[in-house]
């Protein structure tokens, strides 16, 4: 929706068109595209690239306390959707003659923050999964007594996104 022509429109962006530099040289991870405190900062994008199936990213979160629930949440299964902080670079306008809903387009556009949140606009943006090194990390965890631990705990907040096809919405 555009507040200010009162329009509603259609956006999506072209899978070729992400600039994605920002995302992994300064990407955060947010709590519901908050940043409004320190605290909002769940982790940082590690990396991010375009693959045959879409965008995937791998994310490292914070070891803070109050995160953990977070955490918890998401790899029960119970946090799932993800969404973008994107900036628009360059928009067109392909709506078809004689359609009354505009369609606009990104034709390059710059990622800046990934976000968990309750419900996402895309449905395919989800977690994919922790990183498989989660179960190994989980025993070096708790028999761990000489560095281990610190490596394990590294290995089990790096989790990787599963395509982000940022479409409608996001």
């Amino acid at each position: 929706y555009d507040w200010w022509t009162d329009e509603e429109y259609d956006l999506s962006f072209d899978m070729n068109g992400a600039e994605l530099d920002e995302l992994t040289q300064r990407g955060k991870v947010l709590n519901s595209h908050s940043s409004y405190e320190v605290a909002d900062v769940l982790g940082k994008v590690e990396s991010a690239k375009k693959t045959e199936k879409g965008y995937m990213a791998d994310l490292l979160f914070s070891d803070r306390e109050e995160i953990s629930g977070i955490w918890q949440d998401i790899e029960a299964g119970i946090l799932t959707d993800v969404s973008m902080g994107v900036k628009v670079l360059e928009l067109k306008d392909i709506t078809k003659k004689g359609e009354k809903k505009k369609h606009l387009s990104a034709a390059r556009w710059q990622p800046f923050e990934i976000s968990v949140v309750a419900f996402g606009a895309d449905p395919g943006a989800r977690f994919l999964a922790a990183d498989p090194r989660i179960e190994r990390a989980r025993r070096l965890q708790l028999s761990a007594d000489s560095g281990a631990a610190s490596e394990a705990d590294r290995a089990r907040y790096l989790i990787q996104l599963q395509r982000m096809r940022f479409e409608a919405g996001l």
